[in-house]
């Protein structure tokens, strides 16, 4: 595994909606957090592809900087958290997929 500068991205149910000075509040909360990078088991791989997700990348970050995000980005290529479980309460490890990119941009995902 190799360590790298995560962004995790939640979408709040705030789609135009206004703050108290009438400004609108962001789409999204961006907050960027260390991690560490690894692949895919080969089990895990076989047994997401059988249920139809391609997972492609594996990241570990600690459990009180994860607040369930269904985004990550990594080097401005997002990603979508297919799992995410924690095996002994400090780390929290989370399955990956890559989201598909447009020509104008980056598609978000449907959760």
């Amino acid at each position: 595994m190799r360590f790298v500068d995560l962004t995790l991205v939640s979408k709040p149910d705030t789609e135009g909606k206004l703050d108290a000075d009438g400004y609108s509040i962001p789409d999204e909360t961006l907050t960027e957090v260390y991690a560490e990078m690894g692949e895919v088991k080969r089990l895990e791989f076989y047994e997401a592809l059988r249920a139809g997700t391609r997972l492609s990348c594996v990241f570990r970050v600690r459990v009180p900087d994860y607040a369930g995000q269904t985004i990550v980005e990594l080097t401005g290529k997002r990603y979508k958290v297919e799992r995410a479980y924690s095996k002994d309460g400090e780390w929290m490890e989370l399955n990956c997929s890559e989201l598909p990119t447009t020509k104008g941009g980056v598609t978000d995902a449907k959760s």
